[in-house]
């Protein structure tokens, strides 16, 4: 048991491949969580159109969210 920020794999060489032959998009779930969580705290739309468009704009690969907003 790692901590997720010190962990190495998150997809194995397969899930990548077939992520993005089939236009699938991969989301860490410890990024996944950090967004969620800001979002359940804080309103913004401006971010959660920027978290949509990672997602949109990561099909295919795995996802890069944007920062997280300093409060």
């Amino acid at each position: 048991m790692l901590e997720p920020k010190s962990r190495k794999l998150d997809f194995t060489e397969k899930c990548k491949i077939g992520a993005e032959r089939e236009k699938i998009a991969l989301v860490r779930t410890s990024d996944l969580f950090m967004v969620i969580k800001y979002l359940r705290e804080n309103e913004n739309d401006e971010f959660k159109k920027k978290c949509r468009d990672a997602i949109y704009n990561g099909l295919g690969k795995i996802v890069k969210f944007p920062n997280i907003p300093k409060k």
